[in-house]
């Protein structure tokens, strides 16, 4: 079975409030499960966040504003 976070844990995992966690719940951004008034996260969910908003590695040039001038 998959380990499920409350919303304090997720909020420690993704390093934010558990304000941010309950925002993104309510946006859809992540998934959670209720229990009562409590709700949890799976951890699932906190890691198919970070896929979906990851972002590629730049080119060392381009960042530093070189290249053909």
């Amino acid at each position: 079975m998959e380990k499920l976070l409350t919303v304090d844990e997720a909020a420690d995992a993704m390093r934010c409030s558990g304000q941010t966690i309950r925002r993104r719940i309510k946006a859809g951004e992540l998934n959670a499960v209720r229990n009562g008034r409590l709700l949890f996260v799976p951890e699932s969910s906190i890691e198919d966040f970070y896929k979906r908003n990851a972002t590629a590695p730049q080119d060392p040039e381009t960042a530093k504003g070189g290249g053909d001038q």
